[in-house]
């Protein structure tokens, strides 16, 4: 698979073509927050656990993704 995740400011908008579905994750509350916190968004907490139990009873999936 290949290298995904950058951690600095890329050239372009294009991403590689994925070779299949994503492996499904394991999403937590300190993970979140922590993800959250780390991107200056700890306020939407509320909101991405009510998007997670919803995809958890079959509603759209979540993914959390830094812009």
């Amino acid at each position: 698979m290949p290298d995904l995740w950058r951690t600095s400011t890329v050239d372009g908008t294009e991403l590689p073509e994925l070779a299949g579905p994503l492996p499904h994750g394991v999403i937590d509350r300190p993970g979140a927050q922590a993800f959250l916190d780390a991107q200056g968004s700890e306020e939407l907490l509320p909101e991405l656990l009510t998007a997670v139990g919803r995809a958890m009873t079959g509603d759209r999936p979540v993914l959390m993704a830094r812009a």
